[in-house]
């Protein structure tokens, strides 16, 4: 099923949640008529200069899972970007994860879901529930305010009989070979941010 090609939004997005929220899902239903969504490119960004590169690039836009924490860089960066929180219980997720083995992973949920709260509570940031995206108006929502046309409501029809699931052991592997990377990228954003709150100058070139 296919779109005729469309332009960019005006604003690019970021959709933050926790794993195991329909991240993957949202990045196939937002990638409409020629556009692109991305999922979870922070984990491939070596700054935070690739992540504005792929932004205001082939991207209009990305469902991140673990980017949450560098939000006040992303608007810095990006001004005009809009923001959503897809909300699913932190109880639920564990639970997930956890049937993929994956264990051990309260702390870092409870530190996700409290940069959650900060973006929600953001004046112009679209805050729905995980149960939001089992319906038309859940989906409209989203759908409209990122890419900024009326939702396709065949293509939403096409896309919620469709289970896309990310491979658990795929991403870890992702992970695991940019670790290095990861860790390198983190204590950037937290210098950045930083000088940001300490009245430092800090946008990009």
């Amino acid at each position: 099923m296919s779109a005729p090609a469309q332009a960019k939004p005006h604003h690019p997005f970021v959709v933050f949640s926790l794993p195991r929220s329909r991240s993957a899902w949202s990045s196939i239903f937002l990638s409409y008529g020629g556009l692109s969504c991305g999922h979870d490119i922070g984990i491939e960004c070596a700054s935070p200069e690739d992540f504005v590169e792929a932004m205001t690039g082939k991207l209009a836009g990305t469902c991140e899972t673990g980017a949450m924490f560098a939000w006040r860089l992303i608007r810095e960066y990006l001004p005009t970007v809009k923001f959503v929180t897809v909300r699913r219980p932190r109880a639920d997720v564990i639970a997930s994860l956890e049937r993929f083995g994956l264990t051990g992973f309260e702390g870092e949920m409870e530190r996700r879901d409290t940069f959650l709260d900060e973006i929600a509570a953001l004046p112009g940031t679209l805050n729905l529930s995980f149960d939001d995206l089992a319906s038309a108006d859940g989906c409209r929502k989203m759908f409209e305010f990122c890419l900024e046309r009326p939702l396709d409501l065949d293509w939403w029809s096409h896309l919620q009989a469709i289970d896309i699931q990310v491979d658990m052991q795929k991403c870890l592997g992702r992970l695991a070979a940019n670790r290095s990377k990861i860790d390198a990228l983190k204590a950037d954003v937290a210098r950045r941010q930083s000088r940001m709150s300490g009245g430092g100058e800090c946008r990009a070139a």
